[in-house]
């Protein structure tokens, strides 16, 4: 397994790798760290030439590669990290190449194929199917981080693979992850479905037609660097595949009636709240 680490304040933003580096600025207290987690396998699908008719036997490449922030100011790192791999992996563990080898060998085992790893990795592009994991930061500033997992996975030979996003809202001063829970009422929560497919229905053109019964599956939502609420729906969720990812986004003074008192104040609402 690849690792590198680097750090990062918030008006020195530093690209690449760099190694035992900490990079220092007037908000010291807000200097990020990051550790770069990558691994990549190659499998031949064993009797998979003869399954499908194949001059040789299916290639299949799992890849991970996610930037893990390590430490943020004074806080307690370890929610954003556990929530990273419970997105990514569906579990948690400190040992990170036994979390993601147990994950490569619970996909592996759902192709129906025993499978022998390849001495050469092959870019996941030139495999005949693939599951790759990627996770980054979409949204960074001195209070609050974005993350992003993307999940792109496609089946030995299928039509076209499958891809979604899950976000991860953190706010770096509070040491917590930021569910819908704490920026809406209950009463917001049951609201915000019709709020939402007003708003979707109103951007058909953008969007093309939608379904909207609900909230994203896992209350996917996230913050953009534009400051919109962004509630993220996955291919299928609520459309065609064809239309993709559908966010549908809202400025917060747009739903300060529904907010929870911390979630006016986080948003700098205060003086506009009723």
């Amino acid at each position: 397994m690849k690792s590198s680490t680097y750090s990062i304040s918030l008006l020195l933003i530093l690209t690449g790798s760099i190694a035992g580096c900490t990079s220092k600025s007037l908000y010291n207290d807000h200097t990020i760290s990051f550790a770069t987690i990558s691994e990549s396998k190659t499998y031949s699908l064993i009797g998979s030439a003869e399954s499908f008719g194949c001059e040789d036997n299916l290639l299949f490449v799992d890849s991970v590669s996610l930037l893990i922030p390590t430490f943020a100011g004074k806080s307690d790192i370890r929610p954003l990290q556990d929530s990273i791999f419970k997105a990514a992996f569906d579990s948690t563990a400190v040992d990170h190449r036994s979390l993601i080898d147990g994950y490569f060998n619970k996909v592996n085992m759902e192709l129906g194929f025993a499978i022998e790893t390849e001495d050469t990795v092959i870019n996941y592009i030139q495999a005949d199917g693939f599951e790759v994991i990627r996770g980054s930061i979409i949204n960074l500033t001195p209070r609050l981080m974005v993350y992003c997992i993307t999940n792109e996975n496609m089946m030995p030979l299928a039509a076209h693979g499958m891809q979604t996003k899950r976000y991860i809202n953190y706010d770096i001063d509070r040491a917590m992850v930021i569910n819908l829970t704490d920026l809406f009422t209950d009463e917001g929560i049951a609201a915000l479905p019709r709020l939402i497919a007003e708003r979707a229905a109103d951007r058909v053109s953008l969007f093309g037609p939608t379904e909207v019964n609900g909230l994203p599956s896992n209350s996917n939502f996230f913050i953009s660097p534009a400051g919109e609420i962004v509630f993220a729906y996955q291919p299928y969720e609520i459309a065609s595949y064809a239309q993709g990812f559908i966010n549908v986004a809202f400025f917060p003074y747009e739903l300060i009636n529904y907010m929870t008192p911390e979630a006016i104040i986080f948003f700098g609402l205060t003086d506009i709240a009723g």
